[in-house]
């Protein structure tokens, strides 16, 4: 096939010409042909064996020209530059020592494929055919550079992986030179062999990014079981701290500065929980109530009060899709990610800025939603948020997720706002990245997968239920003694008959040893021995009516895996307010019975 503006020649003579001239010829064909193919063994070689094959790819490129009798090869990649224009970028090349001399195209150029004349050669290549160049139909600089070197002509061979061109061979020479069909269809076993080797580039580097991301992954993990473990324990201490201090605040007569000290323990125990709940929110466990919900609402309602927060010098600009499709997540959790999202970018601007903030619906197929850092194609919903900052150095992009990692000066930042963030988008089932250059500002990606249920045609009202008493009895089982003698303290004020026990062997025992209906099963979940749920499915057989009411420090993922999920009547997260667990209690008790409520027959 004949390529654009190219006129590649067969090799043979003109009729009349001398035979001894024509097997010249032929015979020159002939040892070109076979130096090119020695140089596919020499670079098949090289490829197969060498673990850094890239470090000689320049000597398999002088063999190339040597063979060919050339005076210069380049290998060049077809890629998006950070504008997103398709560009030629130069992998490696080679000159012959007389044409470097004068060679004065900068290696690291990026020649633009968008332009006339390279689109038209790019039909040509996408083809799959030969392309052959002479100098002066180059748009400057190139034409420049080449004319300078002495290059007249250049013949350029596309390197096909899949079912496009992603790179190609180029053969500068001096003069029009005419390719012969053997000498192309050689090359042709060339470019084959650099696609072979360069998906091979192309598939171990996906290897690498993805056991880079792997243990990135492991190691989120590791540090985030250890953040939930001790958001667990320290959970029981501000339990018995924060319970204590609203029995105590509740006590009639109380000195004033005695009233004065209390609150001031009470409001550090809730800055202490609000920790807490960060550290579960970056173990990936926080306690969620997802729903399906809109967006574009949630950024709403927070938008008035965000730009109290920013202040008069930072400019707040939203950029809301129309007809944003519906995502499933907890909407106080999500007020939370944009909060601190919004936070970082504020104190990233101490002299003034703007921050954008973006939904968008995103359908991604399998290569986009790898780019996108997401496991499955599939229907996203973005969340983004862009700042006109400090930026952020590139070394630190994988570590601001971590806990207690910081870039702010000591005492401005606990280093756990990113980490919620990282938290709650993986467990909302989404994923997080973040792109910055220093002084250039950030951008947050927040992708979140699209919810196949319809928006509720009407938000449901939250009503916060009243702490009433009453006078049922209730089984409390909890390992923790400062937990177990408050609770016991706050059912037993609000008229409830309380039988405590330390651990699920004990509770068993009492209930055998008393003949007294048990209303209300309030156990803690994990225990020594025997856990919350095979207590309760223990107990339940001899309780079948007994409601069921379970608390923890851990959290509802942690929950499942220990056998939580069949018994759904009740969950309290620790810690709670006395107020609150009143109020819970109660809502348990008074709700409607039905068959099989708890997982066993009644």
């Amino acid at each position: 096939m004949r390529p654009m503006g190219s006129s590649l020649g067969s090799g043979r003579t003109a009729p009349g010409v001398d035979h001894d001239l024509e097997r010249a010829q032929a015979e020159e064909e002939l040892r070109r042909r076979s130096a090119i193919l020695e140089t596919v063994g020499f670079a098949s070689s090289h490829f197969l064996r060498s673990a850094k094959w890239e470090q000689g790819l320049r000597d398999v490129l002088e063999h190339l020209g040597r063979a060919t009798n050339v005076v210069r090869v380049d290998l060049c990649d077809r890629v998006l530059n950070s504008e997103g224009r398709p560009v030629l970028r130069l992998r490696e090349e080679w000159s012959h020592p007389a044409v470097a001399a004068r060679w004065s195209f900068t290696a690291h150029r990026e020649v633009p494929l968008d332009e006339p004349v390279f689109r038209r050669w790019g039909e040509a290549l996408s083809a799959g055919e030969p392309v052959f160049i002479r100098t002066y139909e180059l748009p400057e600089p190139e034409r420049v550079a080449f004319s300078t070197a002495g290059i007249g002509s250049l013949l350029l061979l596309p390197i096909i992986l899949g079912k496009q061109w992603s790179s190609l061979l180029g053969f500068g020479d001096v003069g029009e030179r005419r390719w012969s069909a053997g000498e192309l269809e050689a090359l042709r076993t060339v470019t084959d062999l650099f696609a072979a080797a360069l998906d091979r580039v192309r598939i171990e580097a996906a290897l690498r990014e993805s056991e880079a991301q792997l243990q990135h992954s492991q190691k989120m993990e590791a540090v985030g079981r250890l953040a939930g473990g001790v958001a667990h324990d320290f959970n029981n201490l501000l339990l018995a701290i924060q319970g204590r201090t609203e029995l105590l605040l509740a006590e009639p007569d109380l000195p004033a500065q005695v009233m004065s000290d209390l609150a001031e323990i009470r409001a550090a125990a809730s800055r202490a929980a609000t920790l807490t709940r960060q550290l579960l929110a970056f173990s990936r466990r926080p306690l969620m109530e997802p729903q399906v919900l809109d967006l574009n609402q949630v950024v709403r309602q927070m938008e008035s009060m965000v730009r109290r927060l920013l202040g008069e010098d930072i400019i707040l600009v939203t950029r809301l899709a129309p007809d944003l499709w519906p995502v499933q997540a907890d909407p106080g959790h999500l007020e939370q990610v944009l909060m601190n999202l919004l936070v970082n970018a504020r104190d990233a601007m101490p002299e003034g800025g703007a921050i954008t903030i973006e939904t968008a619906n995103l359908e991604l197929d399998r290569a986009a939603a790898r780019r996108q850092g997401v496991g499955e194609a599939g229907s996203y919903i973005l969340l983004q948020v862009t700042d006109t900052g400090c930026g952020i150095p590139a070394s630190l992009h994988e570590r601001i997720f971590e806990p207690f990692f910081t870039t702010k000066e000591q005492g401005k930042g606990t280093g756990l706002g990113l980490s919620m963030v990282w938290g709650i988008v993986k467990q909302s089932g989404g994923h997080v990245s973040v792109s910055s250059t220093v002084g250039m500002g950030a951008t947050f990606r927040i992708l979140l997968p699209r919810s196949a249920a319809p928006l509720p045609t009407s938000p449901a009202v939250a009503v916060k239920p009243e702490p009433l008493g009453g006078t049922e009895t209730i089984m409390l089982v909890e390992d923790d003694a400062a937990v177990r003698s408050l609770v016991r303290k706050v059912l037993e004020r609000r008229g409830y008959t309380v039988l405590e026990a330390t651990n699920g062997a004990e509770a068993i025992q009492l209930v055998e040893s008393y003949p007294v209906r048990i209303d209300l099963i309030l156990t803690d979940v994990v225990m020594p021995d025997l856990n919350g749920p095979t207590l309760v499915e223990r107990l339940t057989q001899r309780l079948p009516h007994a409601r069921v009411l379970f608390m923890s420090g851990y959290t509802d993922q942690d929950l499942n895996g220990r056998g939580v999920e069949p018994f759904r009547a009740g969950f309290i997260s620790k810690p709670f307010s006395p107020d609150l667990l009143a109020a819970k209690v109660r809502s348990i008790l008074d709700s409607p019975w039905s068959e099989n409520e708890n997982g066993i027959s009644s």
